[in-house]
């Protein structure tokens, strides 16, 4: 078993993994962004503590959010590895190649 998930993880399909993983990493960034941005806008106008807060967030997330990209990163790899499976099964199908199945 895999460190890097939760117990439980193995069981969910490959794209409730990837989409899960996606969505907890975007809405953590999102709200990063959005403290920073209110956090700045007592000095700042709006706008330009939104342009301060998006690029501050880039460097603040991987070192406040480390476990959920490694989750993230963990799920695209699985999913291109399903996908690699797949398009070399379908390949071999195109070509004639496909392995008796018993």
């Amino acid at each position: 078993m895999d460190d890097l998930h939760e117990p439980g993880t193995e069981e969910r399909p490959p794209a409730v993994r990837l989409g899960r993983a996606i969505a907890v990493y975007t809405v953590l960034r999102l709200g990063l962004m959005a403290v920073i941005t209110v956090a700045l806008m007592w000095f700042m106008p709006l706008i330009v503590a939104l342009a301060f807060a998006v690029v501050a967030q880039l460097p603040l997330a991987i070192v406040l959010f480390p476990k959920q990209r490694r989750d993230l990163t963990a799920a695209l790899a699985h999913a291109k590895a399903d996908r690699t499976v797949e398009r070399d099964r379908l390949r071999a199908a195109l070509t004639g190649d496909v392995p008796e199945e018993n």
